[in-house]
C-alpha cells in the first residue's frame, strides 16, 4: 500500500491497516452550492424569497423559484429567475440573511449568472440581457460586512439598489449595471423595496441588529 504497487485495495484492507495505526477514516462529498438547498429551509431566507418574489411579480415579472441548474455533482440552485417579456430582460437574485464570505458569495452569484440564460430557456424565455442581483437581510451585521469589503464589491458589484430599483418598476428606464447589490427587509411596506447599503450613503440604520435580531423579533409577532 505504501509503495502503491497492491492492483487494488478494498475495504478490508484499508480496515485492517487502519487498525495497526489506530486511525480512523472519514469520507466527505461536497457539491460547490448543493448546501444551498438545505439553506432554503431556514426561515428567514424563506420569507425573504418569498417577499422579493412578490415584489417582482407586482412589478411585472415573470419569476420561477430554486431554478436548478448546473449537473452532477456540480448543481445550485438560483433563488429567484425572473424575465421580462417586454424587454427580454433576465435577472437572477440570490439572497443571503448573512454575509460571512464574500469572495464565495460573489462567485456563486456570477456562476449562477453565467448558467442562467440556458436554464431561461427552459420555460420558453429568451433574454437578450442578462443581469443579476445579491440580495442581503437589512441587517448592521450585513452592513458592516459591505463596508469592510467596499472596494472589492464595489469592482464585483458596481450596481446600487436605487439603480436597480428604477429598472425593476420600469425596464424602459436606463439599464443598471450586469450585477448588483442591495438589501431587503421583509415586513418593508415601501414601493421602492429594495434598500441601499450604507456604504451606498444610507444614514438611517438597518432594522435589524443581525440575522438573530430578525428572527427574534420575527418570532415575537412583527407581521
Amino acid at each position: 500500500m505504501e509503495r502503491a504497487e497492491l492492483p487494488g485495495v478494498g475495504l478490508d484492507l484499508v480496515g485492517r491497516a487502519l487498525d495497526e495505526v489506530a486511525g480512523r477514516a472519514s469520507v466527505s462529498v461536497d457539491g460547490p452550492f448543493v448546501e444551498d438547498r438545505r439553506r432554503q429551509r431556514d426561515p428567514a431566507h424563506a420569507r425573504c424569497v418569498a417577499f422579493i418574489r412578490r415584489r417582482l411579480e407586482r412589478d411585472g415579472w415573470k419569476v420561477e423559484q430554486e431554478v436548478e441548474i448546473g449537473q452532477g455533482r456540480f448543481r445550485g440552485w438560483i433563488d429567484l429567475l425572473a424575465f421580462d417579456t417586454a424587454a427580454a430582460a433576465l435577472l437572477t437574485t440570490e439572497f443571503k440573511s448573512a454575509l460571512p464570505d464574500v469572495g464565495a458569495a460573489e462567485r456563486q452569484l456570477d456562476w449562477y449568472q453565467r448558467h442562467a440564460v440556458e436554464a431561461a430557456h427552459r420555460f420558453g424565455w429568451r433574454p437578450r440581457s442578462s443581469h443579476a442581483l445579491l440580495l442581503l437581510l437589512a441587517t448592521e451585521a450585513n452592513d458592516l460586512r459591505v463596508r469592510e469589503n467596499a472596494s472589492p464589491l464595489e469592482i464585483a458589484l458596481p450596481g446600487r439598489a436605487v439603480e436597480f430599483a428604477a429598472w425593476l418598476a420600469d425596464r424602459s428606464s436606463a439599464a443598471p449595471p450586469r450585477r448588483g447589490l442591495a438589501m431587503v427587509d421583509p415586513y418593508d411596506r415601501h414601493a421602492r423595496w429594495l434598500r441601499p447599503t450604507k456604504a451606498d450613503g444610507r444614514r438611517p440604520l438597518a432594522p435589524y441588529a443581525n440575522y438573530a435580531d430578525f428572527m427574534r423579533r420575527t418570532r415575537a409577532g412583527r407581521s
